[in-house]
């Protein structure tokens, strides 16, 4: 792995990469790969476990570089120990700011085939339904969809507030997965889903029969605030949707809420509460 030419890879996107070596990461962890920020500017952090480095078994190389995107994607091959495998990640810069997230298809050999296997079924179902150009289908605003980070709103004319009489309308809501930052709706309704106990311990929630068995087995988890919340539940927004990261949208009518699959291609346990 040749650390200087990955260096100057970054920098063809206007990135900045800084490198470090450590004894060990987190046990079966040869590298991890983050944003940060140091001195001011968003910088990618690459960090290697230097026994993978010493016995090459690890090797990192850009597959796609697209300046005009600001965007690239990373190879990464663990030959052997418990992380043996391989994995793509799309680095690059969305609005405001840097990221990195894992390509949902192992097979995605370009930049634009990793960002389009991030977008929920969903999502690719509107943009064809609409007849949505491929030169368009990662443009953050288009006939399928409207993004802001994470989160894809799929336009539902065919609902109507009366449709939604029945249920609870909500007014100034938080819109989050985990404990990120909160994306601010004027108006939310929700359904489906299901209910799980929320703590700080537990920021994804635990099942009904979860929580019961963990305040058995740990009695003094009873004195933590718990919040009743919803995971994965289906919801419905329109009107203004805040975040300090992105820029403000307005939705003049129902919009389907749906959740970027980054989440689940960086961590598995991330989860949709609201």
């Amino acid at each position: 792995m040749d650390i200087r030419v990955l260096e100057r890879q970054f920098e063809r996107i206007g990135a900045k990469l800084e490198v470090h070596l450590n004894e060990r990461l987190r046990a079966g962890v040869d590298f991890s790969l983050d944003v940060r920020e140091v001195k001011r500017d968003e910088t990618f952090i690459l960090t290697v476990a230097r026994p993978a480095l010493e016995q090459e078994r690890l090797r990192l190389q850009v597959v796609d570089l697209q300046p005009a995107l600001r965007h690239l994607l990373l190879h990464a091959d663990v030959r052997e120990g418990s992380a043996a495998g391989k994995q793509k990640l799309l680095c690059g810069h969305d609005e405001r700011h840097w990221f990195v997230a894992g390509a949902r298809e192992a097979n995605a050999v370009n930049v634009r085939q990793a960002m389009e296997s991030l977008k929920p079924a969903g999502v690719v179902a509107s943009q064809l339904r609409k007849g949505v150009r491929a030169k368009d289908w990662h443009r953050r605003h288009n006939e399928g969809f409207i993004r802001q980070g994470e989160w894809f709103f799929v336009p539902r004319p065919d609902i109507g507030d009366k449709a939604v009489k029945s249920l609870l309308v909500l007014r100034n809501e938080p819109l989050r997965r985990g404990g990120g930052k909160p994306h601010w709706v004027d108006y939310l309704v929700r359904f489906g889903g299901e209910t799980v106990y929320v703590s700080r311990f537990f920021p994804n929630g635990l099942l009904q029969e979860e929580y019961e068995k963990h305040l058995k087995e740990h009695p003094e988890s009873r004195r933590e605030h718990w919040n009743i919340m919803r995971r994965n539940p289906d919801v419905l927004i329109k009107g203004r949707i805040r975040h300090p990261d992105h820029a403000t949208i307005t939705l003049p009518f129902w919009h389907q809420v749906l959740m970027s699959t980054e989440s689940a291609a960086r961590n598995p346990f991330v989860a949709f509460l609201d």
